[in-house]
């Protein structure tokens, strides 16, 4: 892959170019190569934050490795009293038995999931990986899984047909699965924990939930959060609450995080 930087029609010159360089064999991925000017660790101090800058800087690449089916962590924030949270990337090849395990028990009634297979429920999340503007997670505390996170945009959602969506919007989901008894507050820490991982992309503006009008767990659990109700919509598997919260809003009642990343 090779990116640069120019002005097409005025000039040629390219002012910018890349650092981090890959070849692909899209065909059996243990022949594939990259590099990076430091090292695969962005965090100061590790052993591999700067192992790769000897090969980088002779023009050498390197095989790729690990296991292509390990998490990907993108988010991860110490929880007072209970330990630590991460969110991983969803797979839906080596996690859809465990969410098809959340989302067919009753309490999960208003995901929408309670009849489906595991293969169904697979086929849905191989569908939302293939997508640029919507996303899954797994929510991890001490690397034990408890719950299910996605995040859209809503203009390319079924949402966006049904309110003015804002530049800056961004839509959320979640359900914490049941199973052992959680820490006394768990859900109360989790969800500003997720809402400052959403505010971490200095684009998004405001977030927007439309739960099952009639899921009032939820409901007043985004009351407690700060989100303000507009009006009830109808989507195409149920009538929703539209609710909002802004990054103002949100910064004020629960402000930053200094152990966030």
């Amino acid at each position: 892959m090779l990116a640069t930087d120019s002005v097409p029609g005025v000039s040629d010159v390219c002012r910018r170019g890349p650092v981090a360089r890959y070849v692909w064999q899209v065909g059996d991925r243990a022949a594939s190569r990259w590099i990076v000017p430091f090292g695969s660790s962005g965090r100061a101090g590790d052993p591999h934050f700067l192992d790769q800058s000897a090969h980088w800087a002779a023009g050498d690449l390197i095989p790729l490795e690990g296991d292509p089916t390990m998490a990907v962590v993108v988010y991860e924030e110490d929880l007072p009293g209970m330990g630590r949270l991460s969110l991983t990337v969803l797979n839906p090849q080596t996690d859809a038995e465990l969410v098809h395990g959340w989302v067919t028990q009753p309490r999960a009634t208003f995901w929408g999931m309670l009849d489906h297979s595991v293969e169904q429920v697979r086929e849905i999340y191989e569908l939302v990986d293939g997508l640029l503007t919507h996303h899954a997670f797994l929510i991890r505390l001490d690397d034990r899984p408890i719950g299910l996170f996605q995040s859209y945009e809503p203009d390319a959602d079924p949402v966006g047909e049904r309110y003015d969506v804002r530049s800056g919007d961004v839509g959320m989901h979640l359900l914490l699965a049941s199973g052992q008894q959680p820490p006394r507050g768990l859900t109360g820490a989790v969800v500003p924990a997720l809402l400052r991982f959403l505010f971490r992309d200095p684009e998004a503006r405001r977030l927007v939930v439309e739960p099952d009008a009639r899921n009032e767990r939820a409901l007043n659990r985004l009351k407690i959060t700060g989100f303000t109700f507009e009006g009830e919509i109808d989507m195409p598997t149920k009538r929703a609450q539209l609710a909002f919260l802004t990054r103002e809003r949100f910064t004020a009642l629960f402000g930053g995080h200094p152990d966030a990343r």
